[in-house]
C-alpha cells in the first residue's frame, strides 16, 4: 500500500468479512501502518550473512547439497548481497544459469556488481515500481545517486549539500533546508 487513501478504498471491501479473516498489508511507509491500525506492525530487517547464504543455496540448488568446490565463492557472493532478500534471489537466478565450477563462481564473485544484478528483469521491475510510487519531490533525489560510482561511499552531509545546490530541495518556511534534505534521504 503506497498511500492511506488506497487503504480507505480497500477497507470498504472488508467491512462485511467474517470474523477471523486475515489481512496482510505491506508498505514501505510507517505512516500507513499507523493509519491502518490492524495490529502491531512487523518491521522487516536485513538478512544475516548466514541467512543470505542459506537463501542463496536454496534458490540455486533447491534440495541438493552445495558442491564444496563453489562453497567459498558462494559465501562471498551472498555477503555481496548485503542482507537484501531481493538481491539474494536475483543473484541466485543468475548463478543458477552458470556451471557449478569453482573458477566460474570465483570469477563471478570477483566481478559481481549491482549493475549486473539490477540489469535483470525482476530487479528492473522492482526498481521501476518503487520509483513510480515515489513522491515527485523525491524522484530527482533518487536519480541523483546515478552521479556516483557503484559501491562509492557517499557522505550524507555532502549529498545533502549537493541536493540543495542542485535545487532538488524546496525551501519550506521555518525549516532548515538541510533538515528537509535529511528527511528526503530517510524517506529514500
Amino acid at each position: 500500500v503506497w498511500d492511506s487513501g488506497l487503504w480507505n478504498d480497500l477497507n470498504l471491501a472488508f467491512q462485511d468479512a467474517p470474523k477471523g479473516s486475515k489481512i496482510l498489508i505491506t508498505s514501505r511507509f510507517s505512516n500507513i501502518t499507523a493509519h491502518v491500525k490492524l495490529g502491531e506492525p512487523h518491521y522487516l530487517r536485513l538478512l544475516t550473512e548466514e541467512q543470505s547464504w542459506q537463501l542463496l543455496q536454496k534458490k540455486v540448488f533447491g534440495e541438493e547439497e552445495c558442491p564444496q568446490s563453489v562453497h567459498g565463492a558462494g559465501i562471498e557472493i551472498a555477503r555481496f548481497c548485503g542482507g537484501l532478500p531481493l538481491t539474494v534471489v536475483i543473484t541466485a537466478e543468475i548463478l543458477a544459469t552458470l556451471e557449478r565450477d569453482s573458477w566460474i563462481w570465483e570469477e563471478f564473485a570477483r566481478r559481481i556488481t549491482l549493475t549486473m544484478v539490477c540489469g535483470t528483469d525482476p530487479c528492473k521491475a522492482s526498481l521501476e515500481l518503487s520509483y513510480e510510487n515515489l513522491p515527485p519531490r523525491l524522484k530527482a533525489c533518487f536519480l541523483y545517486f546515478a552521479a556516483f560510482r557503484e559501491a562509492e561511499k557517499i557522505g550524507t552531509k555532502n549529498l545533502v549539500c549537493l541536493w540543495i545546490a542542485e535545487g532538488l530541495v524546496e525551501r519550506i518556511q521555518g525549516r532548515r533546508m538541510e533538515d528537509v534534505a535529511g528527511e528526503f534521504l530517510m524517506s529514500l
